[in-house]
């Protein structure tokens, strides 16, 4: 599971760039009845299960990135953002732009003994430009090419990972894990469609069309959700280290949680609450009012640094996920 989190999350999948899905689709093929995928990049995975009732379990395979909106001289870039940006952690970030070739390139800084005012920060991404410094950098990129934070996924200690595109590369890989249990155990009790789907980060678009004509009586979404860390309140996030989050939410159905909180205690898998007053702010809203609507559960994976180049995760807490979402369906 771990060396699949790696693999998926030195790849990207930003607009029609869809590397991460490729390889995910080629992790998937083994466990499923069926794969394919659709117009907007999304992998389906069919499972056959003894009965007609049909189950999805769903995570999203977009990251957070960056579009090309000019083309400067000297080799400098203006970009915009793909998805939700954190601003403060760009200045001297490295990225990859997917133009003819990858180019390489770093965002821009002023030395603080050359900045007039040593603590004025970056509030809006066009007042950064990237350096690729390549003088006929045209040559390669053009506007509307996308872009990705150049790192590389590695350990930390004790269990921890820090990567780009863990939200939500790590519930892919859950559900990865999931496919690869139920294979291994014989045919589930019922149906199972798997969605990795595109477009969570740009208003849900993957699981608006994905789950739409499947006859989907539960869907279970799965997302990366707050992971306490330094300067952030113990009542704004769960706890990494502690399992799988079990979202509570009013469009969640309270039947789907109840079983998933029995099946975690009966099989002793690490489990947190997870408390939303409205809308969840992940597939599960958009899967939820699919056709004449789906009952849902959301499980999240607690992440640190959400929407930065160092996300970081606990492993086991993935693990818990796919433990938990296999219990389930067995």
């Amino acid at each position: 599971m771990r060396e699949n989190l790696e693999k998926l999350c030195n790849s990207y999948f930003l607009g029609s760039e869809t590397y991460a899905a490729d390889i995910a689709k080629q992790m998937l093929e083994p466990y499923v009845d069926e794969i394919k995928t659709d117009i907007s990049g999304s992998v389906f995975g069919y499972i056959k299960g003894e009965n007609d009732k049909n189950i999805m379990i769903e995570a999203h395979i977009d990251e957070i990135g960056f579009c090309v909106t000019n083309v400067l001289e000297g080799g400098f870039l203006r970009l915009s953002a793909v998805g939700g940006i954190d601003v403060r952690t760009l200045s001297a970030c490295a990225v990859v732009i997917h133009g003819k070739k990858d180019i390489k390139g770093v965002f821009t800084s002023t030395p603080p003994h050359l900045a007039k005012d040593k603590q004025k920060e970056f509030s809006k991404l066009d007042e950064i430009l990237v350096d690729t410094g390549l003088e006929n950098v045209g040559d390669f990129v053009s506007v509307g090419d996308f872009a990705t934070f150049d790192i590389k996924a590695k350990d930390l200690q004790n269990g921890y990972f820090t990567a780009k595109s863990i939200d939500d590369r790590s519930g892919c890989v859950a559900l990865i894990e999931v496919a690869k249990k139920l294979k291994q155990n014989g045919k589930p009790k019922n149906n199972v469609i798997i969605l990795l789907a595109s477009g969570e980060e740009l208003g849900n678009r993957g699981a608006k069309i994905g789950a739409f004509g499947k006859q989907i009586d539960e869907a279970i979404a799965v997302d990366v959700s707050f992971g306490r860390s330094f300067g952030c309140k113990a009542g704004d996030c769960g706890e990494c280290e502690k399992g799988a989050m079990i979202g509570v939410s009013p469009i969640l159905d309270k039947g789907m949680r109840s079983a998933l909180e029995e099946k975690a205690k009966e099989k002793k898998i690490a489990y947190q609450f997870e408390a939303m007053s409205g809308l969840t702010s992940t597939d599960a809203d958009v899967i939820n009012i699919t056709e004449s609507g789906v009952k849902c559960a959301l499980l999240s994976i607690p992440l640190k640094y959400m929407h930065t180049p160092i996300e970081t995760v606990y492993l086991d807490d993935i693990k818990a996920v796919a433990d938990l979402i296999f219990e389930y369906l067995k």
